[in-house]
């Protein structure tokens, strides 16, 4: 086998981002160092658990509305934002079940009132370490 053949391939874009990424506390190092031990294409990505998926999104893109299904969900909690292949922070500030007010939820259509704004091809994610 020759030496080449176990190497990583990743942009200096992809460097640049992960800069930032850890600044802003979205990837861990330890993450980004197991990441570059990797063979094949590297991809830095946080630590994520459920996927939310927006069916709509309202209020000039600060309310957003999903499906839920077994995914707890409370005011203040804070999601993973994937953007355009960016990562960032987004807190609950409320939540909306047929226009009542709640504090948690798990299961439902759901409306989450979001203290950044959000575009379509948005997904959230409820963070691995259940912050």
């Amino acid at each position: 086998m020759p030496k080449n053949d176990k190497r990583g391939l990743l942009a200096t874009w992809q460097l640049f981002n992960l800069y930032f990424d850890i600044e802003n506390g979205i990837i861990s190092k330890e993450n980004a160092r197991t990441e570059f031990l990797k063979y094949g294409l590297v991809q830095f990505r946080p630590n994520t658990k459920d996927k939310l998926v927006p069916k709509e999104i309202l209020k000039k893109g600060y309310v957003v509305i999903v499906d839920i299904n077994k995914i707890k969900l409370k005011v203040g909690q804070v999601l993973t934002v994937e953007q355009n292949n960016k990562y960032f922070r987004a807190k609950i500030i409320t939540i909306h079940i047929d226009d009542k007010l709640v504090n948690e939820v798990e299961n439902g259509e759901v409306g989450l009132k979001l203290d950044v704004k959000i575009t379509s091809k948005t997904i959230l994610w409820t963070q691995q370490n259940g912050s």
